[in-house]
């Protein structure tokens, strides 16, 4: 039975690994733009190489002769840098207020207008709530930021969807959320 109703119903929870590949997806698209800010603010002396699935932090690489200031840390200029042996030195920008900013309201927008980001929608999943709705921005904006806690002992709230019935992380369930793939129905 497939109708369009206010509700989704032509679903089921979403796998692991749709789930890591709509992320994945997601997260080459936060690289792209945090990349293109990085370029812009520094007026073209930094530029970066995504490297963080999770969370904004880059490996970056900057202009020979350039220096930060103490007021880079919001845009993401300020970077830390490890210096090896017999290869170049790897310089990480310390995760910054833009590029938090960006992670939020790109998660907060698309979930709550649309019920999906860009990978979602590649992959066909479509987060809801517990009865089967779009969520608002402030509930979309809590699932973010639970998605923090989430990572914090090793991924543990995430790796434990496989295991649930529901599939759901830990972000889901502070923020009484669900991913969801769409089924394909015959239409007669």
């Amino acid at each position: 039975n497939c109708q369009i109703k206010k509700r989704i119903s032509n679903t089921k929870p979403a796998g692991f690994r749709e789930r890591v590949m709509a992320q994945l997806i997601d997260r080459i698209i936060l690289g792209v733009l945090s990349a293109i800010l990085l370029l812009v603010y520094s007026g073209g002396k930094i530029y970066s190489v995504w490297i963080s699935p999770l969370v904004p932090m880059y490996l970056i690489h900057s202009a020979p002769g350039y220096l930060a200031s103490s007021t880079d840390w919001w845009w993401g200029g300020m970077y830390y840098t490890i210096s090896m042996k017999y290869v170049a030195d790897i310089h990480l920008s310390y995760p910054s207020a833009v590029h938090w900013l960006l992670y939020a309201c790109y998660y907060t927008i698309f979930h709550s207008l649309l019920g999906q980001t860009p990978g979602k929608m590649l992959k066909g999943l479509v987060l809801l709530n517990e009865e089967g709705r779009f969520i608002s921005a402030g509930k979309a904006f809590l699932r973010w930021a639970a998605y923090l806690i989430s990572l914090l002992p090793l991924g543990w709230g995430i790796w434990s969807s496989q295991w649930d019935e529901y599939r759901q992380t830990w972000h889901d369930k502070i923020s009484h959320t669900t991913v969801r793939q769409f089924v394909r129905c015959d239409i007669n």
